[in-house]
């Protein structure tokens, strides 16, 4: 988590400030029209500064707590691959599954 945070902190900062700032000019926006792009401007940046915010400090945390009751999908893998060697000797030779039930076929 560290590392993947200290390689993604410079090019989400960089991306997410120069969206902040070239928001700047429709926040002090005047003449005809200015109240439009006012409010354009406020929700920009204001959104932007949000989901930095969130990006660099609410996903990892989230992340890092679900981790911890989570195996990896190596651990998933190993398990189906123990299954089948289970299961292999249990079918037919032939390599179908009948279905249960149908005796006739």
């Amino acid at each position: 988590m560290i590392e993947a945070a200290a390689i993604r902190l410079r090019p989400v900062l960089m991306t997410s400030l120069c969206t902040a700032f070239g928001a700047l000019p429709l926040m002090l926006a005047s003449g005809a029209g200015a109240e439009a792009r006012q409010a354009i401007g406020v929700v920009v940046f204001y959104g932007v500064v949000i989901s930095v915010v969130l990006t660099l400090a609410v996903v990892p945390a989230v992340y890092t707590l679900v981790a911890r009751n989570t195996d990896s999908p190596q651990t998933i893998a190993k398990l189906i691959d123990r299954l089948r060697a289970k299961a292999a000797p249990a079918q037919p030779g032939s390599g179908e599954v009948r279905a249960a039930g149908n005796p006739a076929e």
